[in-house]
């Protein structure tokens, strides 16, 4: 309920690992899903576990988190 009430076209970036324990795509998507306020992107990372995207796959990683930054800051 709360992601509802951010302004409409908020910009999300919702980064997954595939391999993530904690929580599957699947139940990202849930939570983004109804809220279409938001304007969300995906990064899917199928060999990424829990916030491991970065260290371990940077070459998907940090062009998509540039692409994301500059276009909310353009």
């Amino acid at each position: 309920d709360d992601l509802k009430k951010l302004p409409e076209g908020f910009p999300v970036l919702s980064i997954r690992g595939w391999k993530d324990k904690l929580i599957a795509p699947s139940g990202i998507d849930r939570i983004f899903s109804p809220c279409k306020n938001l304007a969300w992107q995906k990064l899917s990372l199928p060999e990424a576990e829990h916030l491991t995207g970065l260290r371990d796959f940077p070459n998907e990683y940090k062009p998509a988190v540039e692409n994301f930054l500059a276009q909310i800051i353009s």
